[in-house]
């Protein structure tokens, strides 16, 4: 028994008239879960505490260095002949 086309079970494809053409499907839109945003969010703020962390320490390197040169400046059991003017031109009163 001959079956007329289009109508055989292998063929799940729906065809139009002639000279029809059918709609393209949009292809859905990749979408990040919550936990993705929330991790790349995470990670951003990690990353950014990490580079102040750095500049901070890099600061501190610097300090560190010049307290070395005037510490090394001076001789050793001895205290500076001359007063020294407070940079922070700040009275502290110790007690």
């Amino acid at each position: 028994m001959a079956e007329p086309p289009n109508f055989s079970w292998s063929n799940n494809q729906q065809q139009g008239p002639p000279g029809y053409q059918q709609p393209r499907q949009q292809q859905p839109q990749e979408k990040k879960s919550n936990l993705e945003d929330m991790l790349s969010n995470f990670i951003s703020a990690a990353n950014t505490r990490f580079q102040n962390q750095d500049a901070s320490i890099r600061n501190l390197e610097v300090q560190m260095g010049q307290l070395v040169s005037i510490v090394s400046g001076r001789k050793e059991g001895q205290l500076p002949s001359d007063t020294e003017k407070n940079p922070r031109e700040q009275a502290n009163a110790v007690t």
